[in-house]
C-alpha cells in the first residue's frame, strides 16, 4: 500500500520560485525588466548586421556603413 503525502510534505518536496508566487511585485518587475534589456541586447546585433542588407537606404540615413 502507497504512504499518503501530505501537501506540506509535497511542498518540501517541490521547488518554489518567489517569482509565481503571490505578491512579491517589484521582484516580477525586475525580472521582467532584465528579460526583456536581454533580450534586446540578443536581437540587437543581429538587426545591426542585417539592416544594411535589407534596406541600403535606411542604412546610410541611420549613418551606418554600408559596403
Amino acid at each position: 500500500m502507497k504512504p499518503k503525502i501530505s501537501r506540506d510534505e509535497v511542498k518540501k518536496m517541490l521547488v518554489s520560485d518567489s517569482y509565481f508566487e503571490k505578491r512579491h511585485y517589484l521582484l516580477k518587475i525586475l525580472q521582467t525588466v532584465v528579460a526583456i534589456f536581454s533580450w534586446l541586447c540578443v536581437v540587437a546585433p543581429f538587426i545591426w548586421i542585417l539592416l544594411p542588407f535589407i534596406s541600403p537606404e535606411n542604412a546610410r540615413e541611420n549613418h551606418i556603413l554600408v559596403y
